[in-house]
């Protein structure tokens, strides 16, 4: 019995000092603080010393206007300062130049360019009725490539890059684009692919169905490399060349 009471007593007493107690109140707390130390605290302009207590008065500095004002503007939303920056610009009138200046009348209107004689006239300096144009080189001639049967092709330029790649059908057609350096062929299904060089009608560029590659498109390798096309050889090619004239005479 005596251990139960000391244990009862023990529990008591903390149950006591961890209990809170709330009650409701209609006033909100206040905060209070020691302001003592300030008692007798003076600001600028507000009539010197303290007046009450003898303590030694303490001054409180004030912030100026522009210190608030540099606190809630920030330098970076400052007006800048615009200075002229070199005289000819500082020096130019509105009145004259610009949407300001003064309408101009007929006479200034008028402007007759002077010509300078120590240059030479070049209409003087041409040869009397020589006014064709002069032409430095001949023009290469037209490379295009047609198939008679359904073959793939592939153009690529010099340095590497692909201009076309496709199959042509039964008479179709690819011209050529001039470029310095001739471009190279690869073409499948070969025996069909045949090259038209100024109006005439070279190959086939390879045999039957073989592939073909590297195969240079200028002007003057196809007509080193390949004879002119013999339609007695191939059908196929009799029949695309009868149907292209027909239509080239209608």
């Amino acid at each position: 019995m005596l251990i139960s009471a000391i244990g009862y007593g023990a529990f008591s007493v903390f149950r006591a000092v961890q209990r809170v107690d709330l009650a409701p109140v209609d006033a909100a707390a206040d905060v209070t603080g020691d302001l003592s130390g300030l008692g007798g605290a003076a600001l600028p302009g507000a009539g010197g010393a303290a007046a009450t207590g003898g303590a030694r008065a303490t001054a409180l500095a004030r912030p100026s206007v522009d210190a608030l004002d540099r606190l809630y503007r920030p330098q970076a939303l400052d007006v800048p300062v615009l200075t002229a920056r070199d005289a000819p610009i500082a020096t130019l009138d509105p009145s004259d130049i610009g949407t300001l200046a003064a309408p101009l009348d007929d006479s200034e209107l008028a402007y007759e360019p002077e010509l300078d004689e120590t240059l030479p006239n070049a209409a003087a300096a041409a040869p009397a009725g020589d006014t064709a144009v002069q032409v430095v080189g001949a023009e290469a001639p037209e490379v295009v490539l047609f198939a008679v049967r359904p073959s793939w092709v592939r153009v690529q330029a010099a340095d590497g890059t692909v201009i076309f790649e496709k199959i042509l059908d039964v008479g179709e057609k690819f011209t050529l684009p001039k470029t310095e350096e001739p471009p190279l062929l690869r073409a499948g299904n070969s025996g069909s692919v045949y090259f038209t060089v100024n109006g005439r009608n070279y190959g086939p560029a390879g045999t039957g169905p073989s592939v073909v590659k590297n195969i240079p498109l200028s002007p003057d390798a196809l007509t080193a490399k390949y004879a002119e096309a013999d339609v007695s050889k191939d059908s196929d090619l009799a029949r695309f060349l009868a149907v292209a004239q027909a239509e080239a005479g209608n």
